[in-house]
């Protein structure tokens, strides 16, 4: 069950990295925007973000689930 938990961590990890990898190269090809101007731009600032976000709290969850696998305190 642990190795199972471990993978489906690992496979949400790639997914995010990914994702996150896919939207920063979109913002570094996007051409000049107008700031506060472009409804997109912003779209991907956000999303980039929110992914940001989500990788953060994954990264802590497992974090914390592999301090009490080896008895921590948290």
């Amino acid at each position: 069950m642990q190795a199972e938990r471990e993978k489906e961590f690992g496979a949400a990890r790639e997914r995010l990295e990914a994702e996150r990898k896919r939207i920063q190269a979109e913002i570094s090809s996007y051409p000049t925007p107008i700031a506060g101007c472009d409804e997109q731009f912003n779209y991907l600032l956000e999303r980039r973000s929110q992914v940001r976000r989500e990788l953060a709290r994954l990264v802590e969850e497992e974090s914390l689930r592999r301090g009490a696998q080896r008895g921590e305190r948290v």
